[in-house]
Formats: structure tokens, sequence, C-alpha cells
């Protein structure tokens, strides 16, 4: 009698257009995978997508302001702010396609400086700083079509929206689903807004006029925490969070870290003011009061100083993502490079996310969808991807040969698609580890508590070993 046989589980899973490689986050909102499209003999590089969740799924007024927001947030064209691909649905799943960074974000990079033993050189949270303002001030003084100022406010300005790639670039994400997500804060007042109250302004907290000197409060928070390494209003309780908000409850920085340099303290001041009048009144003019700053401390310090910190912190994990990285990014590129040499596709599409050696194939550029559906019919269940506000156009011939669909890629083909490539060296990855400063006494280095611990295990074996065999001798000699 035949037994069945279990199947392997598929490791990609088909997704419209797209090929989901692995989950990288998930929260209250939504789920982010690596991912990849495939689509008319042309594949991307790796990509983010964000997938809206079921659960949020029926909900018409979130999807609505979802798709608003982020039709918007499209519009946004800076090196600091993660770039929007495509936004569209897959049946009933909303979904945005972006930019995939590699790097860690504000948050992450806090935590390793704890595990390190180490705080942030104040340069380093300083160079953070001006190119967030540089990004919040292309938003800031966007103008519609109109040419009247649009008025964006990033509302959730947090460490967790905040990344540090490992080539030093600042980028700012989640610009198209601000709204979306203080909605969503306000129905469930507990999980998100618990997470996100810390960041607020006073007004933005009280329901008043949120404008971009809100933003500038959340900035100044942020980089406080960086110098910290410690939690600026955020506590176990919310209602002593919004308290600490409110009351605006922020001792000096160099109270906690005396390293500090006064001027950056009182950047860091400004931006805390209570009243938005007193505050910073434009990113730009906080982006050059930190600039100056990094001017006057070190003119040299800069992108290529914030990569090496990066590298050099995150040593272990920068070695092992980039050789998987490397190998998932091969993913149906050799069969469409052979296929162009061929002669069999004359073109391809390979949108550019990130600086990558070798001549570009095609340059990409965006295309405003005509005739692109209105909310409504976006919101209409359909079991076919529905593009609602941009694409990447490719001049590329269909071609049998390099025509997939992601339904396609499977495990019995998987060697075909990505064949064995050879795995970038790791050795070059491992840079001089710069200074850091030391932590105050409290925050003791994990691994030397470790090792101490056991050594005096080891000793203290040792020690009662000896005790016995004294015993022992002395039983027997006098006994």
């Amino acid at each position: 009698m035949a037994q069945d046989v279990a199947l392997p589980e598929p490791r990609f899973v088909p997704f419209g257009r797209y090929l989901l490689l692995e989950q990288i986050a998930v929260g209250g909102m939504a789920e982010v995978f690596l991912a990849k499209r495939f689509e008319r003999g042309a594949v991307s590089d790796l990509l983010a997508l964000k997938r809206i969740l079921p659960s949020l799924a029926e909900d018409d007024d979130f999807i609505r302001m979802f798709l608003d927001e982020a039709r918007i947030a499209a519009r946004l064209d800076h090196p600091g702010i993660v770039r929007i691909r495509e936004l569209g649905r897959v049946g009933k799943s909303h979904y945005l396609a972006m930019d995939h960074v590699w790097g860690k974000d504000l948050l992450g990079i806090m935590r390793r400086c704890r595990l390190l033993g180490a705080h942030l050189k104040p340069l380093f949270v300083a160079w953070v700083g001006a190119a967030m303002c540089e990004a919040l001030d292309h938003a800031h003084e966007m103008r519609g079509d109109d040419g009247q100022p649009m008025d964006l406010v990033r509302r959730d300005v947090s460490p967790q929206n905040v990344l540090v790639a490992f080539d030093g670039a600042v980028k700012i994400i989640d610009f198209g689903v601000a709204k979306a997500r203080t909605r969503l804060a306000r129905r469930s007042l507990t999980g998100v807004l618990k997470g996100k109250t810390g960041y607020m302004s006073p007004e933005q907290l009280g329901g008043g006029l949120v404008d971009r000197r809100s933003d500038l409060f959340g900035l100044g928070t942020c980089l406080y925490e960086l110098c910290t390494l410690s939690t600026l209003f955020a506590r176990e309780s919310t209602l002593e969070t919004m308290e600490n908000v409110k009351h605006v409850r922020v001792q000096p920085v160099r109270q906690l870290r005396g390293d500090v340099p006064e001027e950056l303290e009182r950047i860091l001041q400004r931006a805390h003011a209570a009243n938005p009048d007193e505050r910073w009144q434009s990113a730009r003019e906080m982006q050059l009061a930190l600039e100056r700053f990094l001017g006057i401390e070190d003119p040299e310090y800069g992108r290529d100083a914030a990569a090496s910190w990066m590298r050099d912190a995150f040593r272990k994990e920068f070695q092992l993502e980039r050789a998987r990285l490397h190998k998932l990014d091969q993913l149906g590129r050799p069969q469409i490079i052979d296929a162009s040499r061929d002669g069999t596709a004359s073109d391809v599409m390979i949108p550019d996310t990130g600086e990558r050696s070798g001549p570009p194939r095609i340059e990409d550029r965006t295309t405003l969808i005509t005739g692109a559906p209105t909310l409504d019919e976006a919101l209409a269940p359909d079991e076919r991807p529905t593009e609602i506000f941009l694409r990447y156009e490719a001049e590329a011939s269909p071609s049998d040969h390099v025509e997939l669909s992601p339904a396609q890629i499977d495990e019995t083909n998987l060697q075909r698609l990505a064949p064995s490539v050879p795995e970038p060296p790791v050795a070059d990855a491992v840079v001089e580890r710069p200074p850091m400063a030391p932590l105050t006494q409290e925050v003791a280095r994990p691994a030397k508590r470790t090792v101490l611990l056991i050594v005096l295990l080891v000793v203290g074996g040792l020690l009662l070993f000896a005790l016995g065999a004294a015993i022992a001798v002395t039983v027997a000699l006098f006994g």
C-alpha cells in the first residue's frame, strides 16, 4: 500500500506578481516581507512589501485613510525617505511595495549599544539628526499640483521608523501610514498607542493643532534617547507617559551624560520647548544647527564614519546577512541575463533600490497610471492585483524563456532560478573597531559578567576539591 509522502513546505510564498521570501517584521497594522517582483520578463531588486493584516481588511474607513495617505506619500522623492514603489491590492489584501533598506532601526542600535556597553558618539547622534531633519524638511515643504503647500506632518517620528543603513544612509520609513496608524491607535488605546505616546508632542497628545514643529519635538526625543540609551517620556504606565509628555518632563541630557557637548544639549532643549513657537520653526533650521555643531566638533565626520560604526557594531549580522541577501538577490537573475545575451529579451527592467556594482541594465522611471481606480473601486473585493497609484514600466519584450510568475517558483526549480553563485567574501567586512565612549557604571558588560561568573565557579570548585582531598588525607593519617 502506497504511503503518503509529506512534501516540504515551500520556502517562498506567491502574492500576486510578487514572491514573498521571508517575513522580516510584524506589527499591529501590517506585516512586512522581503520580496521580489516577477512580471513580463522582468525581475526586481529586493523589496520590502508591507501587507495590511487581515483583521483590518474589513475596516473600510481604515483602508480609505491608508490608501489616501499612501497616495500622498508616494509623491515624496528624497534619499532620506524610503521610496514607495507600488501601492496595490491582491484580493482583499492591500499592500505597499517599498525599497528594501539593509540596516537597523534606531531602537535596534540603542539595544546593541547597551549590549556592547558603549554610548554612541555625540557626532553620530548629530549626523543622524541632521539627516532626519533634511528628510522631514522635504516632506514639510511638499506642494500639490496647484502649487499650494500640502502641510504634510509625519506625526510619528520614533526610533522604530528611522533606519540607518550599513552604508551610513539614514532613512525615514512608513511615511504613508502615519494617519492610518493614529486612527488605529485611537481605536485601541492598548498596544500601538502605548508604544508611540512617548514620542508625541504635547499639542498632539492634547488634540491641538499639529504642524511640522510637532515632528521636531519627536525628533528631539529620538536624539535624546540616542544620547542616553534610555527612554525620555515612556514609562510602563501609559498614564504616566502621557503626563511626562504633557508637562515636558525632561532632565538635561548632560546630567545623565557629562560628555555631551553643551551645544548639542542646547539644540535638544530647544526641540523640546513646550510652546511650539519657542522650538525650531522648521526642520531646515534645526538641520543647520546640527551641521554647525558637526562642523565645529569634527568637519570630517560623515556617512563613511557612520557606516564604519554600523558595520563594526553589527559585525556578525553584517557578514551573515550580506551573504544571505546576495543569494536572494540572485533569484531569477541568471536566466534573465542569459536571455538578454541570447537576444530573447531586448531590455530588462531592474528597479534601482540601492548601490550595485556594474552598469545599470535600464533606467527605472515612475509612471502614474492613467485611469487609476477610485477609492471605492479599490475597496471592492477582487482576486486580481489592483494598481492604485504607481508602477515601474519596462521597455522589454516578453519572452517565454524569462516569463515566470511567482506561483511557478517552487522547490523543484529553485536550483534553475538561483544557481549556486560564489558568495562574497566576508573578510573585507571586518573593519577597525572605532573607540566607543564608556557607559556609566550602572551598565555593565554582559560578556564580562559571564566570564567572571565562570571563573568564580571554577575557582570555587577547585577549592572544594582541595578541601575534600585535605580532609581525606587527614583521616587516613590520623584516623
